[in-house]
């Protein structure tokens, strides 16, 4: 009776110290998940960083150096700012105006550098995002990454 004893706790402890290894991993794997690490949806198409601004959709816009980038207000209150592709040829800005919690808003923003000289090339940089907080007066800059293909 005393060797059963053992054994059954030799096997709770060994499904304790597992459970609690597999958990750990699954709660580190959704968190990358929420942080865009792991993107399903386009193949070569992505983003990271950005905050309160969050990037919902970009893309080339054939014919030109320009790039239609899609957000989303998630500071929870009205703003209003510049989003600009810094690049040491230059940097391209277009300002937005005053949006709403939750509201979507669409830039459109030309690359001082050659990003998409022919098709199947791809475009990889950062974009500053610098907007006000329309209750607080606060300004607030946020840097993120965009890449995708031509």
């Amino acid at each position: 009776m005393r060797k059963l004893d053992k054994k059954g706790q030799g096997a709770m402890e060994y499904l304790m110290t597992y459970g609690w290894a597999i958990m750990v991993v699954m709660i580190v794997g959704v968190v990358l998940w929420q942080m865009g690490v792991f993107k399903l949806g386009q193949a070569g198409k992505g983003q990271t960083g950005f905050g309160q601004m969050k990037v919902i959709d970009h893309s080339y816009v054939s014919g030109g150096n320009t790039f239609d980038v899609v957000f989303m207000n998630g500071a929870g209150v009205t703003v209003n700012g510049t989003c600009v592709i810094d690049r040491s040829g230059g940097a391209s800005s277009q300002s937005f105006g005053f949006v709403a919690p939750g509201d979507k808003f669409k830039v459109t923003l030309t690359s001082p550098s050659t990003e998409c000289p022919s098709s199947g090339a791809s475009y990889d940089f950062y974009i500053n995002v610098t907007w006000t907080n329309s209750v607080t007066g606060i300004a607030h800059k946020e840097t993120g990454r965009i890449w995708g293909t031509c």
